[in-house]
């Protein structure tokens, strides 16, 4: 079975506007809710706020967390 977004959002860069699949789900292990942001089938970012208020970038390493935070205020705007 295909998981359905639980929203699309579009995202405008420059002159071209992506469309987003967000998809929702949950670690059967820690309980954290977490957010996958579909760019296209070869790229994407999974968020999470893990156990705080502050949303972070999770399938990465080392990154700068502006841009969860950026992406975060969407789903907030969405899950109202």
């Amino acid at each position: 079975m295909i998981q359905k977004p639980s929203f699309v959002t579009s995202l405008t860069i420059g002159e071209e506007t992506h469309e987003i699949k967000v998809y929702g789900d949950v670690d059967k292990t820690t309980d954290f809710i977490y957010y996958t942001f579909a760019l296209n089938d070869e790229n994407m970012i999974v968020l999470s706020k893990f156990d705080g208020d502050e949303w972070r970038v999770a399938n990465t390493i080392r990154m700068n967390n502006d841009l969860a935070n950026l992406l975060g205020k969407i789903i907030d705007s969405n899950n109202k």
